[in-house]
């Protein structure tokens, strides 16, 4: 089923915005999108009101759209939604959670033995959103996974505000292993504490990150 010009203009200012988590220099214009793209600027608009609606971008009177600034109360807002939900998430999966599929997933994140190395230190991030995102649809509960489907993307865009250099890459892997390994065990306590961990985690991270970003 191909895109409608709406889904198409969503798709690429969302991802536009996903790309830049520092840059207040990004063009939101209507005009410069819809050209990008080859659409009207109806769809455009559309997008960026869902968009804004969303928490992306602001539609500020008089401006136009532009994205939302990383700041330290965006960060802990959504940290402290997404450190409840997922730690949640992690608990259900205890129980509900396909076994295999998890199975298969670890021996992905063992196989990665050089977090040195640049390549896979991106496939061990990938793993880590599919890691999430499997134990988010374990659950089961269409009305969870629709708010954390929207506000994972804003958490992956504050997580990208700290460079992912080899240390973050080692510390995010053993905290995923632990997740990993506490779900397979079944173990709920276990499992939820880990997973909030984690995220507050990723936020003190991003908050760091944004401090040094004002400082120089």
């Amino acid at each position: 089923m191909s895109q409608s010009a709406k889904e198409k203009a969503y798709e690429y200012i969302r991802q536009l915005v996903l790309d830049n988590p520092l840059s207040n220099d990004i063009n939101l214009s209507e005009t410069a999108i819809a050209e990008a793209i080859g659409v009207s600027r109806t769809p455009v608009r559309e997008a960026m009101s869902l968009l804004a609606s969303e928490g992306f971008i602001e539609i500020i009177p008089n401006k136009g759209p532009v994205k939302m600034k990383p700041d330290l109360n965006n960060i802990m807002m959504i940290t402290q939604i997404m450190e409840g939900l997922e730690g949640i998430a992690a608990r259900v999966a205890c129980k509900r959670a396909d076994k295999s599929v998890l199975e298969d997933l670890r021996e992905e994140f063992a196989a990665l033995t050089d977090l040195d190395d640049p390549e896979q230190m991106d496939k061990a991030r990938l793993c880590g959103y599919r890691l999430h995102d499997t134990i988010v649809k374990s659950t089961g509960n269409p009305r969870l996974i629709k708010i954390v489907d929207n506000l994972i993307l804003q958490r992956h865009m504050i997580s990208r505000l700290a460079p992912l250099t080899a240390e973050i890459a080692k510390k995010r892997y053993a905290q995923h292993m632990e997740i990993l390994d506490a779900i397979l065990a079944r173990d709920s306590d276990l499992a939820e504490g880990a997973m909030r961990k984690h995220v507050v985690d990723v936020a003190i991270d991003a908050a760091n990150a944004l401090y040094k970003s004002y400082l120089y």
